[in-house]
């Protein structure tokens, strides 16, 4: 199976649920600092489906001895397939549900796996704390949109500097820099703010929904007719938008959501 015929029998029905044309496209979609390098993924898929080189991670309430033992036998009849089977149980302890993975494995031999005929290059970056790269990086940007991507460092400074977020920068091909203001607790952003062939905004709909789903009618009445998510971006970023986003990170993070006074619009500090 090549990865056309993947996408269209095995996963198609998937991708055109959540309005993707390909597995490349989902990735982009969730990818938090564009660290996501398309076309090194697609060599590897090709390869892997070529090779027949899988890694399944089968998740059960209780798996069955028979089912481990018949898993051992596939692991023991290739060198190329590796099958985890994780077992969930779910415990609730001062009203509190807790959920613990615990991986389940049958007898089997050790087994020597063969190192694959080539590995795709990982693609090239780096990826620090802070917002200092970023910043740097604005002076070699468009002369018209140096104002812009500070207006953007501000904002995700402010966002750090009352407590809501850490920030990270990637820096990846093409002098391509991206800055993700990520939720303490649990390390993702509801959106990625990206230097490269200026600025613009990307967001991030699972997060939304999970974190801020009352924010995400109000930014998308903003963003129009764009919508959150789906690897969509805006480079029309006013201070209206900065300001519901805010409210979006508090409103993630817990925290009381401060109402703007008509005549004081709630903008980024100036770097």
């Amino acid at each position: 199976m090549d990865p056309a015929a993947l996408e269209r029998e095995v996963v198609g029905r998937y991708l055109r649920g959540h309005g993707y044309e390909t597995l490349a496209d989902a990735l982009v979609a969730v990818d938090q600092g564009g660290m996501f390098d398309a076309e090194t993924f697609t060599a590897g898929l090709a390869e892997s489906l070529r090779d027949g080189r899988f890694r399944l991670v089968l998740v059960f309430d209780a798996v069955p001895n028979e089912l481990a033992r018949l898993v051992a036998y596939l692991e023991s009849a290739t060198d190329k397939l590796l099958i985890d089977l994780i077992a969930v149980s779910a415990y609730e302890v001062d009203g509190t549900r807790l959920i613990v993975p615990q991986r389940v494995q049958a007898e089997r031999r050790t087994l020597v796996l063969s190192a694959p005929t080539s590995v795709p290059e990982r693609p090239e970056g780096r990826l620090s704390d802070g917002a200092d790269e970023f910043i740097a990086s604005i002076d070699a940007a468009q002369a018209d949109q140096q104002a812009l991507l500070r207006k953007l460092a501000a904002w995700a400074i402010d966002l750090k500097n009352e407590g809501l977020v850490r920030l990270s920068t990637f820096v990846g091909k093409s002098a391509r820099h991206t800055l993700v203001p990520r939720l303490v607790d649990e390390g993702v952003g509801l959106v990625t703010l990206w230097n490269h062939d200026g600025g613009s905004i990307s967001f991030h709909r699972s997060v939304f929904a999970r974190r801020a789903p009352g924010s995400i009618a109000r930014v998308e009445a903003i963003i129009a007719p764009k919508m959150i998510g789906g690897g969509n971006n805006t480079n029309e970023i006013s201070d209206e938008l900065l300001v519901a986003l805010t409210d979006a990170y508090r409103k993630a993070a817990g925290r009381p959501v401060r109402r703007a006074t008509p005549t004081s619009a709630e903008g980024p500090s100036a770097l």
